[in-house]
């Protein structure tokens, strides 16, 4: 018995370390330095700390600005939104 076995694209992407993230974001973020030439990165997620309180999601093209959420878990369903419609 033989399985095809489906290769789906995974959404790479990052949440950007900011001074101003939630203490319970810290751990999961990482420094712009550390994937800036990372070519496997698609999307990198940041958190704006003005009043808005927003997460943007930008894309890899030129870091252009795609969405904006009030939660965090908002930009990741958009971003897996992206996926099954392609």
């Amino acid at each position: 018995m033989s399985y095809k076995v489906e290769e789906i694209e995974v959404p790479t992407f990052v949440i950007l370390k900011c001074a101003d993230l939630p203490n319970a974001y810290q751990n999961i973020s990482v420094n712009w330095t550390d994937v800036c030439h990372d070519k496997e990165l698609k999307y990198l997620i940041q958190y704006k700390s003005d009043k808005s309180k927003k997460w943007v999601v930008k894309s890899r093209h030129s870091w252009e600005y795609r969405t904006s959420c009030k939660s965090l878990a908002s930009a990741i369903r958009f971003l897996e939104n992206i996926y099954k419609e392609a």
